[in-house]
């Protein structure tokens, strides 16, 4: 899952867009 990720790996769990959003979203917290 995600939450066993650090900030700035790849979580790849959806399509590029997804994982983007969720990158750009740990960044920004």
């Amino acid at each position: 899952g995600v939450l066993g990720k650090q900030v700035g790996e790849t979580a790849e769990v959806q399509a590029p867009a997804g994982i983007i959003q969720f990158k750009i979203e740990n960044i920004t917290s």
